[in-house]
């Protein structure tokens, strides 16, 4: 999972065929606080990847604890989104954004349906 200040974060797949797709992305609270909040998956390019939806809201995530949210996207080309999350935690309102994720349109789709196409990192 890739790490950006108290948040935690895997999005898969990031390899994918042109079309309509679903994306699981997996946070957890890796800070003190309780985080209550909205959490979204945005597109840089609409006409790449658009993403569908409003969000999804996360009730009550305890520190250690991770939820895994479902996203629907129609994928046209190789393009980038990111993932924010806008809420409250102990501490009162607060806003949070992921690096740019890379989601490529992958010419062996057989590769995904053996696992593939996943982010991990440390940021």
């Amino acid at each position: 999972m890739a790490v950006k200040h108290t948040i935690e974060y895997d999005l898969t797949p990031t390899s994918t065929s042109a079309g309509l797709h679903w994306f699981t992305l997996t946070v957890r609270n890796v800070g003190t606080e309780n985080l209550v909040g909205l959490v979204k998956l945005n597109s840089l390019d609409v006409y790449s990847i658009d993403v569908y939806g409003t969000g999804n809201f996360v009730r009550d995530l305890k520190p250690g604890k991770e939820q895994a949210f479902p996203f629907q996207a129609q994928v046209n080309a190789t393009g980038w989104v990111y993932i924010s999350l806008d809420g409250w935690n102990d501490a009162g309102i607060f806003h949070w954004e992921s690096p740019r994720i890379r989601i490529r349109i992958d010419v062996a789709s057989s590769d995904l349906q053996k696992g593939s196409g996943r982010v991990h990192g440390v940021v």
